[in-house]
């Protein structure tokens, strides 16, 4: 009788456990729509922005040089800086709206391809190879797995966080860059992490949002849109991306990429 008993909780336990992986699995789904739908919407809304506002900075910026021109002799020393001040607005707004574009098309167009992150890692040494040398840094890394992915967009993500580390490296100190991987059953773990100038804990969420500017003591600055690039590209694979640091201890950034 107990063993019949045992049977049939043992099956109403699995028809729970069923009904509840069901829900979960429909969960996941609609929120991948609605994630998609928000894309979408911020797609559009992006294209309207950028179609919209580039008619009239070119307008403000051909009545800019007209008044340049209407006024090249003059001695006025306070006219010089203020179309200083006016082009150089019109020149980040456009930097602006270029990012955002670019941050809206990323992951359109592109195929999954097997990717050795070792050769990804090569040839971002080589193109960053003078800068490397001039900031005294060494990158290691061996044993990168070879993973499915969108090639491009995970090189940049790479070549951003490694361009960080270089941004925020301590004045003083030779910079060392460690890129490691580890595997889980559903997903590759990378890590990049270096020796630099950390990242205080109140800005670890911070410093993914689009157009940020870490606040730091270093003489160089971000355009704010890197990290916020390397989020989107890696929530596009399903993965996600996080930050560990401690000022003046350096950084570890980590991120997923789905199997």
């Amino acid at each position: 009788m107990e063993k019949k008993e045992l049977l049939k909780e043992n099956k109403i336990l699995k028809a729970k456990l069923a009904f509840i992986e069901e829900k979960l699995r429909n969960i996941e789904n609609e929120n991948e729509k609605q994630i998609d739908i928000k894309n979408a919407e911020f797609d559009d809304f992006v294209y309207i922005i950028s179609h919209d506002l580039n008619e009239p900075i070119r307008t403000i910026n051909s009545f800019v040089e007209i008044i340049k021109e209407e006024y090249h002799d003059s001695n006025d020393k306070k006219l010089g800086t203020y179309f200083y001040f006016i082009e150089d607005a019109i020149k980040r707004l456009n930097t602006k709206m270029k990012s955002l574009l670019d941050f809206s098309r990323l992951g359109k167009n592109q195929t999954l391809e097997l990717t050795d992150i070792n050769e990804t890692i090569d040839s971002i040494k080589i193109e960053l190879s003078d800068l490397i040398k001039k900031n005294n840094a060494s990158i290691v890394y061996s044993d990168l797995p070879i993973v499915n992915c969108y090639s491009s967009e995970i090189k940049q993500v790479l070549l951003n966080l490694i361009l960080n580390s270089i941004k925020f490296k301590q004045p003083k100190n030779s910079l060392l860059i460690e890129i490691s991987c580890i595997s889980k059953p559903s997903f590759w773990e990378f890590c990049v992490k270096d020796n630099g100038i950390g990242i205080n804990d109140n800005e670890h969420f911070e410093i993914f949002q689009m157009f940020n500017k870490l606040d730091i003591t270093n003489s160089e600055k971000s355009n704010g849109t890197g990290l916020a690039f390397c989020k989107k590209i890696i929530e596009i694979h399903k993965g996600t991306i996080w930050v560990k640091s401690t000022l003046d201890l350096g950084v570890e950034f980590h991120f997923t990429i789905s199997k």
